[in-house]
């Protein structure tokens, strides 16, 4: 391990230069240090490799002016990530040795650091919720150049599946599927693989499938572009009216090409209600269902507790209009969720149609922090 070498070596030098009148706080300072070097090469784990730093920090503790201190817990700093502590030690130890012959080398070592610190900052920005044009979310996990793209929100269109029923002909398939990436990023390339779950159209079931994709992520414009190849599926379901339904026949149509826009991560304030009209829309009636998008948004729930519930807010409104926005004028479901968001405390404006009322309302109130969203919860805006 390169780190005990260079340690030791420190060590060796303190033993020469150290005066005999040295306090006690250089003594223990050493004493430290040595057991510093013990821990390092008694390290397996990164829980184990902490006790050398606790060892390091102590020393520079019990004798702030001990140059060798501070570079070993730098050294160690490194190892264990903590990269801006690290810039602080390597920094301490360059002002107690001006003229080491190894002042190049530690400030060309923090270039190195403040580089890897901007990375990780830049990792840690894109965790959180993400929202696809179809305004399916998506929660984002990464670490360094992993990511983790993952929703059980998926609403499926008849690009991805259709289904037919006896005495009906096409159906609705109201079931979600769980979708999952995970990917590598090289710059702003993305590769790796997706898949999906499992998913029923009415009694047939619709196999799960997975591929390679590739895309790219631009932080700058805060998207992430997702490309693959699906297949498209039919599925006949049988039945009589007086006997069991059952699945005829599951017929792999064609591949399709796929392409994800996802934005994000949003931020963290909204209005604390569940929407509809995201993925379908019922006009009601005895008309059909409208799949994807048709510029109509609604309200399933609103928390009780909400500023939006306070302002008047309530279960089965429509949304006309946000912020001066008309609803009806966006083109994706995207669009609507990103209007809705914003920071916590910003103030929001919607103009909302009472469930049996013809006469629009306008409320205004604040924006209140909603928690990420992840498989398995709902999704709230």
């Amino acid at each position: 391990m390169k780190t005990n070498t260079v340690t030791l070596a420190l060590l060796g030098c303190l033993a020469l230069t150290m005066p005999l009148w040295a306090g006690e706080g250089a003594q223990d300072a050493r004493k430290h240090m040595v057991r510093g070097v013990a821990a390092i090469e008694m390290a397996k784990t990164p829980g184990e490799l902490q006790e050398a730093a606790d060892e390091f920090r102590r020393a520079t503790e019990l004798d702030p002016s001990m140059p060798s201190a501070w570079y070993n817990l730098g050294s160690v700093q490194v190892k264990l990530g903590e990269y801006g502590a690290a810039i602080a030690s390597y920094q301490r130890y360059l002002k107690l040795s001006p003229n080491a012959d190894d002042v190049q080398k530690i400030q060309d070592e923090i270039i190195k650091l403040e580089f890897l610190q901007e990375r990780v900052a830049k990792t840690t920005a894109r965790q959180g919720t993400w929202v696809a044009t179809d305004g399916t979310p998506y929660t984002l996990k990464s670490d360094g150049n992993h990511i983790i793209l993952e929703t059980d929100q998926h609403a499926i269109t008849d690009n991805e599946a259709e289904g037919s029923v006896p005495l009906v002909g096409k159906m609705w398939i109201s079931e979600k599927e769980q979708v999952k990436y995970d990917l590598q990023t090289s710059g702003t390339k993305l590769t790796g693989t997706w898949k999906h779950s499992a998913f029923t159209a009415y009694v047939c079931m619709i196999p799960e499938e997975n591929g390679e994709v590739s895309g790219e992520i631009r932080d700058s414009e805060k998207t992430i572009i997702v490309r693959h190849t699906r297949m498209k599926y039919m599925a006949k379901n049988g039945g009589s009216l007086f006997g069991d339904d059952y699945c005829e026949e599951v017929k792999p149509v064609e591949k399709k090409n796929i392409e994800t826009v996802l934005r994000g991560p949003l931020p963290s304030g909204g209005i604390m209600a569940i929407l509809s009209g995201i993925n379908w829309y019922w006009p009601g009636g005895f008309s059909a269902v409208e799949l994807g998008w048709t510029g109509h948004l609604g309200v399933s729930d609103v928390n009780p507790s909400s500023p939006a519930f306070a302002a008047g807010l309530r279960a089965k409104d429509k949304i006309l209009s946000i912020n001066g926005v008309e609803v009806k004028t966006l083109s994706t479901a995207q669009e609507a969720i990103l209007l809705l968001r914003g920071e916590v405390g910003s103030e929001v404006v919607l103009d909302v149609i009472h469930e049996d009322q013809e006469t629009p309302v306008s409320m205004r109130f604040k924006r209140v922090n909603v928690w990420n969203y992840a498989p398995g919860k709902p999704w709230i805006n």
